[in-house]
């Protein structure tokens, strides 16, 4: 069986696949999509993982080299997505607390801080 007809490699492409699919998705980071996304990339890993003994063997194949390149890109998309989604979400979480903290059971808010070298409160 050639290189350019093994099932390894077809994995690897799917791997690629999987992954490009997450970063599609994250291009729209809501809840859904990145949970969505745990699937695709979890799909991706275990196909990675059924080929590692034979990229070992490929390794020095132009077209096993190509695929692993183009995954490698790939992963490093997502993980900037990823990397992206999760600070914006920390800080939509921080946001929000901060603005609905300390309002009374009547709706007013706290009253505001002032931010200096010096806060005393209490």
């Amino acid at each position: 069986m050639t290189l350019a007809a093994s099932p390894e490699l077809e994995r690897l492409e799917a791997a690629r696949a999987d992954v490009d699919r997450a970063n599609a998705l994250l291009n729209s980071p809501s809840v859904e999509n990145v949970a969505r996304c745990e699937a695709l990339l979890e799909s991706a890993c275990s196909a990675l993982e059924g080929i590692r003994s034979w990229a070992a063997v490929a390794r020095g194949t132009p077209r096993a080299i190509g695929q692993a390149q183009n995954l490698q890109q790939a992963i490093r998309r997502a993980a900037r997505a990823l990397q992206i989604a999760r600070d914006y979400h920390t800080q939509w979480c921080r946001t929000w607390a901060l603005q609905t903290s300390g309002y009374s059971p009547q709706g007013e808010g706290p009253p505001p801080m002032r931010r200096g070298l010096l806060s005393l409160s209490g």
